[in-house]
């Protein structure tokens, strides 16, 4: 049986006040998708997707909560599966730009998923220029974190553009477990811990190490400073309202490289920067201000392109929104996250697996000290193809929760990184204004790198840009490596 791990259950925990569903919003080269009409060739993508499915088998299963003493929730074959049913199609109105397009993925994320089917849809939303189709693939955060929801997408991308002929794919749902199965299953699930109880009991050093380890992340959620009073400090809703961003990944990279920071490191501080920006137009912003903004981190080591459910440990990282030398604030932000990497970080089902942690965590909710969350992906470094249709652009979509009102996303893709910020109107009614903020950040530090370049150039190379810069231009055909470690 494919019962939920504690990682996944603590998704469903929030899910009823804040909706928990992630994804990705992207844009498609879809001129071979389309009829001279304008209308999407929809078996295309059927095919695909279906074709896709048996590397995915939990797109077909929905979630069963058994009855008390069963046993925690487990996935299920859905009996009705259809595929049909998940692959929409919904042309945008207007004049089909991107703002239409947000607005029409904002509605369609007002529309929680069905718990009675697999929890996950794909929407094809032609009416773009130029033939361009927009693409918003939308699934419940209990199937997958960040890191699973991109082996999961990768299921259904190729390298060459190329369509699917599904003959041959079939499939038979197993039948759901009878009450007594379940029940003999919750029982040998406790007797199988026993063994763990014991060598706990004959280990009891090791014991402890581990729950000093979670009690050492507890205790720096709890004291992590509060956000420090500002307008973004507010109970959420369920709206969400989207905006997007994206600039060249060598560009960052080559900052980063310059600076001793990893790619992480300056995305954390152009987020600063626009979260700054934005403030300072609503009045002055202290020079001392520092802000906490969560940074989960990937506790998966292995077979990444096969991940799924969720496995990640939370970071509370303080950022100096407050100081306005964003070279400055990236030497402060890489030093704070090297330190804080350097520690052990257990999963957050280690800490809301038991009774005290929950109580600890609902404690954190109830003095609100964060505000912001992030979340940086590594996707593809060369261009994909969906049904025979370039992937042109991919944005991450976050969820938010409790007092968090703004979640900024990164993925890079093809060598450029796509960034959204994803807020609640009600806190934050005008998101572009993030963007625009960021982007006057990006230029003062690009500006900066240039100019502390100067200074140290080489003499037998006066005209000499910054090393990362160097190696950005060098390295422009190839990937450039993105050391973030985050999710």
């Amino acid at each position: 049986m494919d019962r939920l791990s504690v990682d996944d259950r603590v998704i469903l925990w929030p899910d009823a006040l804040w909706p928990q569903e992630i994804g990705v919003l992207g844009v498609l080269d879809g001129r071979g998708l389309l009829d001279p009409a304008g209308s999407i060739h929809i078996e295309a993508m059927v095919n695909v997707i279906e074709a896709g499915i048996p590397r995915v088998p939990r797109l077909r299963q929905v979630l069963l909560t058994p009855p008390r003493l069963l046993g925690p929730p487990l996935w299920v074959d859905d009996r009705t599966f259809d595929v049909r049913e998940h692959v929409k199609v919904r042309s945008l109105p207007g004049l089909g730009d991107e703002s239409d397009l947000l607005r029409s993925v904002e509605q369609i994320m007002s529309q929680r998923l069905d718990r009675r089917r697999p929890l996950w849809q794909i929407w094809l939303l032609p009416g773009l220029s130029a033939g361009r189709v927009g693409l918003f693939v939308r699934l419940h955060h209990v199937m997958a974190d960040g890191i699973a929801v991109m082996a999961i997408l990768g299921a259904f991308l190729d390298r060459v553009a190329r369509t699917v002929d599904p003959a041959g794919v079939s499939w038979s749902p197993a039948r759901p477990p009878s009450r007594r199965e379940l029940l003999a299953d919750n029982v040998a699930r406790t007797a199988r811990r026993v063994p763990a109880w014991v060598d706990t009991a004959r280990h009891p050093l090791l014991a402890a190490r581990s729950a000093w380890n979670s009690w050492r992340t507890t205790r720096q959620l709890l004291r992590a400073e509060p956000d420090p009073g500002t307008i973004l400090d507010r109970s959420i809703g369920p709206s969400r309202r989207l905006a997007l961003w994206h600039v060249d990944l060598a560009t960052i990279a080559g900052i980063g490289q310059d600076h001793g920071a990893t790619v992480n490191d300056v995305f954390l501080t152009l987020v600063a920067g626009g979260l700054r920006g934005w403030l300072a137009n609503r009045g002055p912003v202290p020079s001392g201000l520092t802000m906490p903004i969560y940074v989960p981190k990937s506790l998966r080591k292995s077979d990444l392109d096969r991940a799924r459910g969720n496995l990640i440990g939370q970071l509370v990282v303080p950022v100096p929104v407050g100081v306005a030398d964003p070279g400055e604030r990236l030497a402060l932000i890489a030093e704070e996250t090297r330190r804080q990497k350097a520690r052990a970080v257990p999963p957050l089902g280690d800490l809301l697996g038991h009774r005290a942690g929950r109580r600890a965590v609902l404690k954190l909710i109830e003095h609100h000290p964060v505000s912001v969350t992030t979340a940086d992906l590594i996707g593809p470094a060369e261009p994909r193809f969906l049904a025979g249709a370039e992937l042109l652009d991919v944005f991450p979509v976050l969820p938010l929760i409790s007092r968090v009102s703004v979640g900024v996303g990164a993925l890079s893709y093809a060598r450029m990184l796509f960034v959204t910020f994803v807020v609640d109107p009600a806190v934050v009614p005008d998101p572009d204004s993030l963007v625009a903020a960021t982007e006057v950040d990006l230029a003062t530090l690009t500006a900066a790198t240039l100019s502390a370049a100067k200074s140290h150039r080489d003499p037998e190379s006066p005209s000499m840009p910054p090393t990362g810069v160097r190696a950005a231009a060098r390295d422009g055909a190839a990937q450039v490596e993105h050391s973030s470690e985050t999710t």
